[in-house]
């Protein structure tokens, strides 16, 4: 069992789809882990637990994959430093194209403008 597996620590709730998993089905997951964990380390658990194929699947060296698009609480993060926080939301997946932008911010909504257009009259 991992050193990072505790129960008296954060709760971390992970979704990992396939073609990641060991069974190329969706798994999701609540785990308990060490305060301070980092998405590197939640891909350790997920790994010792099965849930995962094997670390090559999803890293090239110390990074992320091309094809792998992480979310922190709906968030996208390539930093495998990361530190995870209590009830974080994690998702593991595939990058898909088409469609879709990706926002690495929430979007915020615009204020209304302030200024108005008068209309156009043709004669």
């Amino acid at each position: 069992m991992s050193r990072l597996i505790s129960e008296e620590k954060i709760e971390v709730i992970v979704k990992v789809l396939p073609p990641f998993t060991i069974d190329m089905k969706t798994h999701e997951t609540k785990l308990f882990v060490k305060r301070g964990a980092t998405i590197r380390d939640l891909i350790e658990v997920l790994i010792d637990r099965g849930i995962i194929v094997s670390r090559d699947t999803l890293l090239a060296g110390e990074k992320l994959k091309n094809n792998v698009v992480v979310l922190v609480n709906n968030l996208v993060s390539e930093d495998l430093g990361r530190e995870i926080s209590d009830r974080d939301r994690v998702v593991i997946m595939p990058l898909v194209y088409g469609g879709y932008l990706v926002y690495r911010t929430p979007l915020v909504k615009a204020a209304p403008a302030t200024t108005s257009i008068a209309p156009v009259t043709t004669h």
